[in-house]
This record gives structure tokens, C-alpha cells and sequence, in this order.
């Protein structure tokens, strides 16, 4: 996976919905997470050569996605 496409799917993490990402199941959060990317990224065939790669990075990290919505769902003081 390319710095870049790490770089896009950080900034998508952030940039979503807590509670949203908090509600999605592994399986739906990991297609969804996908699905965005595509939509955003303009280069189309290099995700596609990429798919595995984003998938299993994904999945690596899911506690970690989880865990950056839950903090960002957590009151400031």
C-alpha cells in the first residue's frame, strides 16, 4: 500500500462520522472504509491493484480506527 493511499485513508477516517464508524460491524466498516476510497481516489486501477493491500491493512488496524472514533466521540475538558 502507498504512503498516499494511507495518507487518504487516515484523513477519511478522521473526517467521518464517530458514532457512524462506532455503529459498523468489521465487515461493513472494512467494505465501507473501501468503497469510500474508490469514490475518492482518482486513479481507479491503481486501488484496484491495491484492494487486497487496503483490505488487509484494514483489518490490521480496525482496533486502532475503532479506537480514534471512540476518542473523538469523548468530551474535551
Amino acid at each position: 500500500m502507498t504512503p498516499s493511499l494511507m495518507r487518504q485513508l487516515w484523513s477519511l477516517v478522521d473526517s467521518s462520522q464517530s458514532e457512524w464508524l462506532q455503529d459498523l460491524d468489521d465487515q461493513h466498516l472494512e467494505n465501507w472504509l473501501v468503497s469510500q476510497m474508490e469514490s475518492r481516489t482518482q486513479t481507479l486501477d491503481a486501488i484496484s491493484m491495491d484492494d487486497q493491500a487496503l483490505r488487509h491493512y484494514i483489518q490490521n488496524h480496525l482496533l486502532l480506527i475503532r479506537e480514534l472514533a471512540d476518542y473523538s466521540m469523548s468530551p474535551v475538558f
